[in-house]
């Protein structure tokens, strides 16, 4: 009977230790983000979308892994899923009409790291495939370049792009994304503006040491009671 009743003292012991380890902080957040609050620039500043048209649909995914994702130290990051839609329609003066759209999509790279005091996302390389067609109708249409411009599943290589601002990120549905994007359609360079919100975000917290512990000694003590019951 005594070892019985001392092989209850290790579960409850056990228990103690989980629900008195302290919450894990570390683990995997990853955050979707609605893009449409985005712009973009092209030709030189001359056409902006808004207000010369509208950005349709726009989302980026943002997957944090941290020792430390309340406070201020993160880890690896990585930017995925980046895609965007636009249409066009803009005037130039009463002279110029410009109409059309473009989309695009992110096709892999994005890793990087998210800087201490969770502040910048730091990424090395993007690569975004293009599709898109820019028509112009009017007489100073030569002057503003070579019309239509046509992107058809052109491959926008992005490197050195440097930091993405992040913000709110310890706090749940207030994350916040700023970054500028050089991109190129039909052989023009656009700026786009990214500025995103928090939409969903999940987290997967990584095991907590003591509460491993704990468990472990749990079975542990779950097998020497099997073993130590009377019959």
């Amino acid at each position: 009977m005594r070892s019985a009743r001392s092989a209850l003292i290790v579960p409850v012991t056990a228990v103690t230790l989980i629900l008195a380890a302290p919450s894990a902080r570390a683990g995997t957040i990853t955050i979707d983000f609605d893009l449409t609050g985005s712009s973009i620039a092209l030709l030189g500043g001359i056409l902006n979308i808004p207000p010369d048209g509208s950005i349709t649909a726009a989302s980026a995914q943002v997957t944090v892994q941290g020792s430390d994702l309340t406070n201020a130290s993160a880890g690896a990051a990585h930017l995925g899923n980046l895609m965007l839609t636009a249409t066009i329609n803009g005037t130039v003066g009463s002279a110029v009409l410009l109409t059309g759209g473009f989309s695009a999509n992110q096709v892999g790279g994005g890793a990087g790291a998210l800087s201490s005091g969770l502040a910048n996302l730091n990424v090395a390389a993007l690569t975004l495939n293009v599709n898109g067609l820019v028509n112009c109708f009017g007489g100073l249409c030569p002057a503003l370049g070579t019309f239509p411009i046509s992107a058809v599943n052109s491959l926008s290589v992005l490197t050195g792009i440097g930091s993405m601002g992040i913000g709110g990120l310890g706090t749940l549905s207030a994350a916040t994304l700023n970054g500028i994007l050089s991109l190129t359609i039909g052989g023009n360079t656009a700026v786009l503006s990214l500025v995103g919100q928090e939409v969903n975000r999940t987290y997967i917290p990584e095991p907590n040491t003591f509460a491993l512990v704990g468990l472990g000694v749990l079975g542990l003590a779950g097998l020497g009671w099997r073993r130590t019951r009377p019959r």
